[in-house]
Parts: structure tokens; sequence; C-alpha cells
């Protein structure tokens, strides 16, 4: 069986609070639905930055959004912000 992954890299495409795809602009919901819509088309297993790397919020909604189906890395938004999740941890 095929499994694969995709590293969205959202930092590069993230412009005053809206993603830049195409030439159109699109809101966290709206890229959060987008990866849902992937998920039920194709076999991911994992989908690494999906939101720029202080979306925090949006990256724990996607996360429990599709807990169990695939794994959301955070590469950007846990190496670039190492002091910022030790303090979300211990709270």
């Amino acid at each position: 069986m095929f499994f694969s992954g995709l590293d969205s890299a959202s930092s590069e495409f993230y412009e005053n609070g809206a993603y830049r795809i195409d030439d159109e602009t699109e809101s966290p919901a709206e890229l959060m639905d987008f990866y849902v819509r992937l998920i039920d088309q194709f076999p991911i297993r994992y989908i690494e930055d999906p939101f720029e790397q202080e979306d925090f919020e949006h990256t724990a909604q996607l996360t429990k959004k599709l807990h169990g189906k695939v794994q959301i890395v955070g590469d950007d938004i846990f190496v670039t912000n190492v002091a910022k999740v030790a303090k979300r941890a211990s709270t």
C-alpha cells in the first residue's frame, strides 16, 4: 500500500494573517478545511508545518481534528519556538 506525507512549510506563504496560494488568499480555517479534504482523498500519513510557526491555535485544532488519521509534525513551530513550547507545557 502507498502512503505519503507533505511538508507544507506554511510559514513560507503566510502573510498578514492569511496564506497566499496560487494568487488566492486562504484564511487559517480555509487552509485547515483544505488539509481535511486532502486527508479524505489521499493516503496521507503526516503533515509537517501545516500553519505558520507562531500559530499554536490552528496547529492544535488541526491536530485534534485529525487525531488518529494522520500525524501532525511541527518542525518550524516546535524547533523555532522551544522556549514557548516549554512554557506552554509547564502551564
